[in-house]
């Protein structure tokens, strides 16, 4: 008995540590990987098709200049006598900007009378015998009496102007911008072929400014007079709406360009000549458009989206373009509202290739 109740006592332990083992190894088991399963799907940034208002513009950069500006001259050589306006002075048309002194002019001028009043005393005598006494004179006589008078009154009127050239007077209203000569100086006249004479002063109109600038080839079909502009002056922290006033109507051949003018409204002179300014030209405008960030559209010859369908599965489309913009770009045929395109590379990726979406924030755009 004692044999056999050890021996089950044994069994017993033998047992039960067969059961604590395959209870211990159950606790740790891991199912083994089957071979051949799928990995997960790849995860890709994608965005979605919107309707969107889209304009399309382009921005040049420009310099303002003056309306109107001169360099004033004398049209006659003489001291400067007196001058009236110094740089910064607002003037009106016809304001007396100078004066000059022209010894000369003045003994001309009186000599220039003096013949004038004997040729014109000398014809009229012979005019009043001529109308009492028809015949009595040769009309040679008569002729050279009246070629004398006329030469003499031109010559008299003539000195009459060049005196009235001392004086010099603004052509338009403006601003001085620089001075040039001080009371005393010999002033020399200006002319064409005279490329010495320093002028008195330089007037320029700013109460209305010029901005022109360079339009490139490829948009000047689109440009027209009367076309809207946007205007942004950093230096003074202005923006302004004008429009187009003036097109050149040709393109520079060096420059590939076509040079366009706005005109600016300046009467509180608060904008200045030489100040830069960016212009924004609206070049097209659609609302309501299918649209894409640029990110999302392979470009080339043959336009393309990789679309990721309901069922997460990537397809390639070919798709036509409308117009542009820094951001996004409109797709006129190949997608709907609501597809999902995928966002920026596309390495990696291949037509019917299953995939994890995930939406990117505000369609991707900073």
């Amino acid at each position: 008995m004692g044999w056999k109740k050890n021996t089950i006592t044994i069994g017993a332990m033998m047992l039960c540590g067969a059961s604590c083992i395959v209870f211990t190894a159950g606790r740790h088991w891991v199912k083994p990987t089957k071979a051949g399963a799928d990995p997960a799907p790849k995860t890709v940034a994608v965005v979605k098709v919107e309707r969107v208002d889209l304009a399309r513009t382009v921005t040049i950069e420009a310099e303002m200049r003056p309306y109107e500006q001169i360099n004033v001259h004398a049209k006659v050589s003489g001291f400067l006598k007196t001058i009236n306006v110094d740089i910064g002075d607002k003037v009106k048309k016809g304001e007396v900007l100078a004066t000059l002194e022209i010894p000369e002019q003045a003994q001309d001028e009186a000599n220039a009378q003096a013949d004038y009043t004997v040729a014109k005393l000398n014809f009229d005598r012979i005019e009043t015998v001529i109308k009492k006494h028809p015949g009595l004179l040769a009309q040679q006589e008569v002729d050279d009496a009246q070629g004398k008078y006329e030469q003499a009154k031109a010559a008299y009127a003539r000195t009459k102007i060049l005196s009235a050239y001392a004086t010099i007077t603004a052509p338009f209203d403006g601003v001085i911008t620089k001075r040039s000569a001080d009371p005393g100086a010999l002033v020399q006249a200006g002319t064409s072929s005279d490329t010495q004479s320093l002028p008195i002063v330089h007037l320029a109109d700013i109460y209305k400014l010029r901005l022109d600038f360079p339009a490139p080839e490829d948009i000047v079909g689109q440009m027209y007079v009367g076309m809207p502009v946007t205007i942004v002056i950093h230096a003074a922290h202005e923006t302004l709406h004008s429009k187009v006033v003036r097109m050149s109507d040709s393109i520079d051949p060096s420059t590939r360009t076509m040079i366009v003018e706005v005109d600016i409204d300046n009467k509180d002179l608060k904008l200045k000549p030489g100040m830069y300014a960016e212009t924004t030209i609206p070049l097209a405008a659609k609302t309501q458009v299918l649209a894409a960030p640029m990110q999302a559209v392979v470009m080339g010859k043959h336009p393309e989206v990789w679309v990721v369908n309901k069922n997460d599965i990537v397809e390639r489309r070919a798709v036509t373009l409308g117009i542009r913009t820094p951001d996004r770009i409109q797709i006129t045929n190949g997608v709907s509202a609501g597809d999902l395109l995928i966002f920026g590379e596309h390495e990696n990726l291949t037509n019917g290739m299953k995939v994890a979406p995930k939406l990117v924030p505000d369609n991707g755009i900073e």
